[in-house]
C-alpha cells in the first residue's frame, strides 16, 4: 500500500513543491471546514480523484471536492463507465478510499474546468489525516496525459441569468444578497423539496413543479426530490400505514418521470435518509434548540392548526424531521411552497445555533383552488395557504390523470369573474402554466379563437397582455375556459397514456384510488 512517507519521498524526488496538511481528524471525503493543524486548508481549493474502468482501460477523473460526476456527460465522452469498487483502488493502486494523490497515478486524466481555475490544489496524500497543497501549475507540468473537460452539472449562464430563472419559480427569496454570493462562490449548490405521498397528484405538484425544478437545475443547481415517507407516518397518512405510504410515494415517482421533470433530479426516500449515521442525534439536537410552542406555531406545513392540543406527539416531531433532512441532505437551499416558510425560517434560525448554515429559503407560488377564494386572512402567506388546493375536494384542482371530460368539468365552474384579475384561479392557470409551457404545447402565443360578433380571434404572446386585456374585459371568461381546457389536455395526456400503458404505473395508480386518505 501507498503511504503518505512513500509519496512525499517521490515528490521530493521529482523535486515538486508541496505543501504538507495535518488533519485533527481521518475523512474519506473533502473536508467542508478547515481543520488542520496549521490552518493551511482552504475547502474551497479542495479536489477529489475518481479512477475509473472504461472499455479502454482505468482513467483517472478531477473535480472539486463538494462536486458530483454528470454522469450523462462522461458517457458522451468515455461511452459506458463506472467508478471502481474499494478493493481494487487497494489491490490494484495501492490507496485507501479518499486517499488518492493524483501525482502518484500514471494514468490519463479528465479534469473538470472548474478545478482548472483553482490556483492551488488540496488533494488527497496517503493517509486519511494527511494532505497536499499543491500550485496548478506544478501539477500540470507534471501529469503529460491529461484532458479538460466538463464533468460537472455546470451551467453556461452567468450569475445574472441564473439569479433571473430562480427568481421566476420564488415568489419569496430570503435573503436574495445570500443567494447571490452562494451562486458567485462557484460552488456546487443543492436544492431539496420533499412531498408527503398522499393521495392523487394534482397538477401543482405535477406540471407545475416540473416547471420550477426545470428552472432551478437550469441555473445550475443541483435539485434532491424528497419522498418523505416518514414524515407522511408522523402525520398519519393512511392511518400510518407505511405499505401504503410507499406505494402512494412509488406512484408519485411515475407521475413526476411522466410529467417531463428534468432528469437530472435525484429522488430519495426518507426511509434512506434516517439511515444516515447520527441522523436520530440530530433530530433530537434539533428539537433541543427551541421550546415546543415554537415548533407548533410551524404545525400549518403539514396541514395542521398551530394548537399544540390537536397533535399528536409524531406530529410535533414532523418539524424536527423536516429541518434534520435539510441539513442531511447538505441543501443550501430549500425550494419549497408558501404553506412551508415558517418551517424553512425555523431551519435558518437552527442552522445557525448548531453550526450548519442558514439554507436560502425559496418558496414558490401556492396555485389557487379552482372555486371562489374561501379567506379572508389579512396576512399574506396564511391567505395563499388557505386559497391553495384541496385534495380533500377533488374539483378544487386539476389531477395528473383526470380525463377530458374531467377537465372541462371542472375549469368550465371554476370561479372567474369577468375582468376581475385579483385571485382569479384561471389566470393563475395560465400564468403559471400554460405560459410556462409554450415550448410543449408547441406554440408561440395564446391564440384564442372566437366568431367576428364576438371580437374575432385575439392572440396573446405574454401573460401581462392577457392579464391587461381581461381586465378591461375584451376576453370573456368562457373564451378562457375554453383554450384552457384545450391545453390542459394536451398537457395532462403523456401522463394519462403512461398510466394506461405502463403496466406498473398503471396497477400503482388502481392501488392508490383504492386507499382511503386520511387527513
Amino acid at each position: 500500500m501507498k503511504t503518505f512517507e512513500s509519496i512525499k519521498q517521490k515528490l521530493i524526488n521529482k523535486k515538486i513543491s508541496f505543501e504538507e496538511i495535518t488533519f485533527l481528524d481521518e475523512a474519506i471525503s473533502a473536508r467542508e471546514t478547515d481543520n488542520s493543524v496549521d490552518k493551511n486548508y482552504y475547502p474551497d481549493n479542495a479536489i477529489k480523484t475518481l479512477i475509473i474502468s472504461t472499455k479502454e482501460g482505468y482513467k483517472a477523473l478531477i473535480l472539486k471536492g463538494s462536486d458530483r460526476v454528470d454522469e450523462k456527460k462522461l458517457k458522451k465522452i468515455l461511452g459506458k463507465w463506472s467508478v471502481i469498487n474499494s478493493t481494487t483502488l487497494k489491490e490494484k493502486f495501492g490507496f485507501l478510499p479518499g486517499c488518492v494523490c493524483p501525482l502518484d497515478l500514471d494514468l490519463p486524466f479528465f479534469i473538470d474546468k472548474k478545478v482548472e481555475n483553482l490556483d492551488v490544489w488540496s488533494m488527497g496524500a496517503g493517509d486519511p489525516k494527511k494532505g497536499f497543497n499543491i500550485k496548478k501549475e506544478v501539477v500540470f507540468s507534471f501529469i503529460k496525459n491529461f484532458h479538460i473537460v466538463s464533468l460537472t452539472y455546470m451551467t453556461d449562464l452567468n450569475i445574472e441569468d441564473r439569479l433571473k430563472l430562480i427568481k421566476q419559480v420564488g415568489e419569496e427569496i430570503i435573503q436574495e444578497d445570500e443567494l447571490r454570493k452562494l451562486l458567485e462562490s462557484g460552488k456546487e449548490l443543492i436544492a431539496y423539496d420533499g412531498f408527503e405521498p398522499s393521495g392523487q397528484m394534482h397538477i401543482a405538484q405535477g406540471i407545475l413543479r416540473a416547471i420550477n425544478i426545470n428552472k432551478m437545475i437550469k441555473a445550475g443547481i443541483r435539485f434532491k426530490m424528497l419522498v418523505s415517507d416518514w414524515t407522511a407516518f408522523c402525520n398519519d397518512k393512511y392511518g400510518g400505514d407505511m405499505e401504503k405510504i410507499r406505494t402512494v410515494g412509488k406512484y408519485f415517482l411515475e407521475v413526476w418521470k411522466a410529467s417531463g421533470m428534468d432528469e437530472k433530479v435525484e429522488f430519495i426516500w426518507a426511509s434512506d435518509v434516517v439511515k444516515e449515521k447520527d441522523y436520530w442525534k440530530l433530530v433530537v439536537q434539533v428539537g433541543r434548540t427551541n421550546k415546543l410552542p415554537r415548533f407548533i406555531r410551524t404545525a400549518e406545513f403539514m396541514g395542521r392548526e398551530a394548537n399544540g392540543e390537536n397533535l399528536s406527539a409524531a406530529q410535533i416531531i414532523y418539524p424536527c424531521i423536516q429541518i434534520s433532512d435539510i441539513f442531511t441532505l447538505g441543501a443550501k437551499i430549500t425550494q419549497l411552497g408558501m404553506d412551508q416558510r415558517k418551517v424553512n425560517m425555523l431551519a435558518r434560525e437552527i442552522g445557525s445555533q448548531l453550526g450548519f448554515w442558514k439554507p436560502i429559503v425559496v418558496s414558490h407560488h401556492m396555485l389557487m383552488g379552482l372555486g371562489k377564494p374561501p379567506s379572508k386572512s389579512a396576512d399574506t402567506a396564511t391567505r395563499t395557504v388557505e386559497n391553495k388546493m384541496s385534495k380533500s375536494n377533488p374539483d378544487s384542482a386539476i389531477f395528473m390523470t383526470d380525463t377530458t371530460e374531467d377537465i372541462k368539468r371542472k375549469i368550465n365552474k371554476a370561479y372567474c369573474l369577468e375582468g376581475d384579475i385579483k385571485e382569479n384561479p384561471i389566470l393563475e392557470y395560465y400564468k403559471y402554466i400554460i405560459f410556462e409551457s409554450f415550448d410543449k404545447l408547441g406554440i408561440n402565443e395564446l391564440r384564442i379563437e372566437r366568431p367576428e360578433k364576438f371580437g374575432r380571434n385575439i392572440s396573446f404572446k405574454t401573460y401581462v397582455d392577457l392579464e391587461k386585456t381581461f381586465a378591461e374585459k375584451k376576453v370573456h371568461p368562457m373564451d378562457l375556459k375554453a383554450v384552457l381546457i384545450k391545453y390542459l389536455d394536451q398537457l395532462i395526456e403523456p401522463v394519462r397514456r403512461h398510466f394506461e400503458e405502463n403496466l406498473e404505473a398503471k396497477k400503482l395508480l388502481e392501488q392508490v384510488r383504492s386507499f382511503q386518505v386520511t387527513r
